[in-house]
């Protein structure tokens, strides 16, 4: 899990490689006509994570077509308020680029930012995913979208986690939109930000 190849601890039983990671791996390997292996470490009592499990039957019925692959999010470019020791691995662009396994994180000591989207055309989004890997830092946020320069509010809320999914109320029309979080008990850290048509 986490791109190890040996079981690690009790303490990081509730992360493991994504659904999403699994699955276009298993895409790209299938394209070339390779042959798609996965290994899974058992854990200390010799049994096979109940994670790896689930994620594991759900790539299982992605890949007989039992169930339809997830929406792909909206393409665009990211950009945002600092970032992680200046280091690129922790970029913006870290956000948008479709993985739950890299992620873009704030400046040291930071407890807000924020986080933009440029989708490059008008776009109609009827939903966005936020997704913290694992962390739990955000305690409060707002969406917006740009128009005519100025910022306008379309959602807020508090606590986001994994996999937090928002549907708006009426769909949103907008080229840029922006992740705002106020509050935070820690340096903020996003996965993925994304956007749906």
């Amino acid at each position: 899990h986490l791109g190890r190849w040996f079981y690690t601890m009790p303490e990081w039983d509730t992360r493991a490689v994504s659904v999403e990671t699994l699955y276009n791996d298993y895409l790209g390997a299938v394209t070339y006509g390779n042959v798609f292996a996965l290994d899974v470490a058992r854990d200390r009592a010799g049994r096979i994570r109940d994670i790896d499990i689930e994620r594991l039957t759900t790539v299982g019925k992605l890949i007989r077509g039992e169930i339809q692959p997830p929406a792909k999010p909206l393409p665009g470019k990211a950009s945002a308020q600092g970032v992680w020791q200046d280091d690129p691995a922790y970029g913006a662009d870290q956000a948008i680029d479709g993985s739950f396994d890299t992620r873009r994180g704030a400046p040291e000591n930071s407890r807000s930012g924020w986080l933009e989207i440029d989708l490059g055309k008008q776009c109609r989004v009827v939903s966005t995913l936020i997704d913290e890997a694992g962390f739990d830092r955000i305690e409060q946020f707002t969406l917006q979208v740009k128009r005519a320069g100025a910022w306008v509010t379309i959602a807020a809320g508090t606590t986001c986690g994994d996999r937090y999914a928002l549907l708006f109320e009426t769909p949103v029309d907008g080229q840029v939109f922006r992740l705002i979080i106020t509050q935070a008990n820690e340096v903020p850290t996003i996965s993925e930000f994304q956007l749906f048509e």
